[in-house]
């Protein structure tokens, strides 16, 4: 095998090891996967004092370095965590659906994200933009439009018009 396909069975032996261990800290599999974890440590010695000439491998070989290294010490504070006692187990089930309700601080919060994200990708200022300000705009707005249009209820959401962020009202009966 060459270069290119060991560092691809690296991408993939880690990703399976990762899988492993999510397991094992779920609580499905018993003992902890040290066997796949020797055979990714074994790549990673084996190309350590070889020098990788492309450079995009050379890239993708570090990063898997990097990425092994930052799962390796997320293992071993989960391991150090069960001995200690204090490791909390996932419950196995998916977070509850966060419930839609009125304009509340949940709304506003994801709205300001959006907001914020929306005028960086522009490269528009976001000096004194607070989740308090676009709250206060919301409610104002929400009385506003509900009144003018006889709506029950109004959406935002975030477009962008002319090269420029803006928050939409959308009325909703």
């Amino acid at each position: 095998m060459g270069v290119h396909e060991d560092i691809l069975l690296l991408e993939l032996k880690l990703q399976r090891l990762k899988v492993e261990y999510d397991q094992y800290f779920a609580g499905i599999i018993k003992i902890p996967p040290f066997k796949p974890q020797e055979e990714v440590k074994r790549f990673i010695r084996k190309y350590s004092t070889i020098q990788i000439n492309n450079t995009a491998l050379a890239f993708k070989y570090k990063s898997l370095v990097g990425r092994y290294t930052s799962y390796d010490n997320l293992w071993k504070r989960h391991m150090r965590q069960i001995d200690e006692g204090t490791f909390k187990r996932g419950s196995g089930f998916a977070p509850a659906a966060i419930k839609k309700g009125k304009e509340d601080g949940t709304q506003a919060e994801k709205l300001f994200k959006d907001y914020i994200s929306a005028k960086t990708s522009l490269n528009e200022k976001i000096d004194g933009i607070k989740v308090t300000t676009i709250e206060n705009i919301i409610k104002k707005q929400t009385e506003a439009i509900k009144s003018k249009y006889k709506c029950s209820t109004v959406d935002y959401r975030v477009v962008t018009e002319n090269g420029q962020a803006k928050i939409k009202a959308v009325p909703k009966k």
